[in-house]
């Protein structure tokens, strides 16, 4: 998989529901669903807790080095996200892990 902005990257073939609000690359998108497994993203405080989920999965589990990518630079596109936007995001997240039980 190429690391270009495609969309959402957030199923196991690379393809997915796509982001309408924010492009995101595979791996970006990769990183994001690994560090939201198990994690319950409350409505109210969507766009903070995205970027804080994010940010610590990259500090205590690396995935910014087991994702390679940029993790700075993805909390900074993180901390700009709408509410919608972090809701789109979480919500695909969502229907990832729903789908792959």
């Amino acid at each position: 998989m190429s690391n270009k902005n495609t969309g959402w990257g957030g199923n196991r073939n690379g393809a997915g529901p796509k982001i309408k609000l924010l492009k995101l690359s595979h791996a970006e998108s990769m990183l994001i669903t690994d560090a939201l497994n198990g994690v319950i993203v409350m409505p109210e405080t969507a766009e903070q807790q995205l970027w804080l989920e994010v940010e610590d999965a990259i500090a205590h589990r690396q995935l910014d080095q087991k994702w390679n990518v940029d993790g700075a630079a993805l909390v900074e596109k993180l901390k700009k996200l709408s509410h919608d936007a972090a809701i789109e995001i979480v919500d695909n997240v969502n229907k990832f892990w729903s789908n792959s039980q």
